[in-house]
């Protein structure tokens, strides 16, 4: 790592990078800000990696050639807390998750396109391109189903950095955090809304540490980013300085339309260093566009750190003070034999992240 002292360095986990282009990318513009990266990916393994995306193999060579990176498989960004391998580390600068996705709705949250009404010829995979005529996606079911998913995603984010906050207490001044975790995601216009983002905080005992940043604009204001065009399948860069008018000579930028990768209002910046935004569903991927996005910046309020500095902390409540139909909500509700429940990290019946107890 060719980083002075004098500049601030991260630790960065990166969650739910699919092709993990994301982290390559995040690596490419601030590798010299960057203490340790782990990379992680829902995918189960490398040889599935590679089977989905093309482009992962370089990636993947990529990453590996950095001394500061750690690459993981099989890594569920809804229980993070739960994960063994991320336990181990002291704690994170800083948790990412860039535009979370539930991937391909299932056949009961479709309804057909009107003009297929009544046929019998109707796509069976809404977003594979089969059909010129798919499904259409139930988008209000879909809208719960991803509101799930953040919501879970904060509260995993919340209970692994309690957990290493209570690990590293007691050790010497050194030992401890320098800063405050920060947890992140990137939405696109429309989302934190549909999404029940605040809700979700509120509940959760997180607050922003700062205004929403458009993504067109560098990840952190505070770090200086790479000024030069990564080389193709290399650690290194190249000596030309990058270009608003010309796309970055990077190994993926080649396969996205202009508009996903240029350096301008309402695109996004990290594209430049060659992220993609792709949709992963059961058989296919697909380069989706990231315009007018937001990164958002959360860490948990001092009302929660304060109930979990304790000698035997027991897991924090979550925040009750929402709607009339949450307020009663047990935060140790329990599956029922019920045909229905109401989940306590996001409100929703039947929710298929929670597993039982808190």
């Amino acid at each position: 790592m060719s980083s002075s002292s004098s500049l601030e360095s991260v630790c960065v986990l990166v969650v739910g990078d699919g092709d993990f282009s994301g982290s390559l990318a995040i690596l490419r513009a601030y590798r010299d800000h960057i203490r340790r990266l782990i990379a992680t990916s829902l995918i189960p393994s490398r040889d599935e990696l590679i089977r989905l995306y093309p482009t992962a193999s370089s990636i993947l060579k990529e990453l590996e050639e950095d001394d500061s990176t750690t690459i993981l498989f099989g890594v569920n960004a809804t229980t993070l807390h739960k994960d063994p391998r991320l336990a181990s580390y002291d704690s994170f600068d800083y948790i990412l998750f860039q535009h979370p996705h539930i991937g391909s709705p299932s056949e009961r949250d479709t309804e057909p396109h009107p003009c297929n009404v009544g046929t019998s010829n109707m796509s069976t995979n809404v977003y594979n391109g089969s059909s010129s005529c798919p499904k259409q996606p139930n988008y209000a079911i879909m809208a719960m189903q991803h509101s799930s998913l953040l919501a879970h995603y904060l509260y995993s984010c919340r209970e692994l950095l309690l957990l290493l906050f209570q690990k590293t207490r007691g050790r010497d001044e050194d030992m401890q955090r320098q800063s405050v975790p920060k947890i992140h995601t990137c939405l696109c216009a429309g989302q934190s809304k549909h999404w029940n983002l605040k809700t979700h905080l509120r509940r959760l005992g997180l607050e922003y540490t700062e205004r929403p940043i458009v993504a067109s604009n560098p990840l952190w204001s505070h770090l200086i980013p790479a000024t030069t065009t990564p080389s193709i399948g290399t650690g290194s860069s190249s000596s030309s300085l990058m270009n608003d008018d010309d796309p970055p000579s990077s190994p993926f930028s080649l396969q996205q339309p202009e508009h996903l990768h240029r350096h301008r209002p309402f695109g996004y910046w990290l594209s430049q260093y060659g992220y993609q935004h792709q949709a992963t569903y059961p058989s296919t991927t697909q380069l989706s566009p990231s315009m007018n996005s937001h990164h958002h910046f959360f860490q948990i309020n001092n009302k929660i750190l304060q109930q979990h500095n304790h000698p035997h902390p027991q897991p924090p409540p979550l925040n009750k003070e929402e709607d009339d139909d949450r307020t009663a909500v047990s935060t140790t509700t329990i599956r029922s034999q019920s045909t229905s429940f109401l989940c306590p990290i996001c409100c929703q019946k039947d929710c298929v992240y929670f597993e039982g107890s808190l």
